[in-house]
């Protein structure tokens, strides 16, 4: 790598965590170097409208995931956040769930699905669809 590209690299600043409130039951870990970045970047993830999303808040427990690109749902879930089922949208606060349900809760990266079942049905449809 020459000088020019070494300065460059040195002048990257980290990617941080922020939060993004889609409606009062669904929120969203972006990661970028600034909160405009961070609100285009959800707008355009989330078919937001920006006239109408709330600017993004830091949350810097999450800055070490940046280099993830997400926050694990099971930590999530871990620090009392609500998650909706990725197949069928039942939505899922680990404190409210009886022991035999937090059995069924299924984790991949930042998904979660209520249950083997429903996991299932999800990757079935997928595989359909990418066949």
């Amino acid at each position: 790598m020459d000088s020019a590209h070494q300065s460059i690299a040195h002048l990257r600043l980290p990617c941080l965590a922020w939060l993004i409130v889609e409606d009062e039951d669904r929120e969203h870990v972006i990661f970028h170097v600034t909160e405009e970045g961070a609100l285009n970047l959800a707008c355009v993830r989330f078919k937001l409208d920006p006239q109408y999303t709330d600017p993004p808040k830091r949350v810097s427990a999450f800055d070490h995931y940046a280099t993830l690109g997400y926050v694990p749902a099971a930590e999530l879930m871990m620090r009392g956040w609500w998650l909706h089922c990725v197949n069928c949208d039942q939505p899922l606060y680990i404190h409210r769930l009886k022991k035999s349900k937090l059995r069924e809760l299924e984790f991949d990266r930042d998904n979660v699905w209520c249950s083997q079942r429903c996991r299932r049905k999800y990757e079935s449809h997928i595989n359909h669809f990418q066949g």
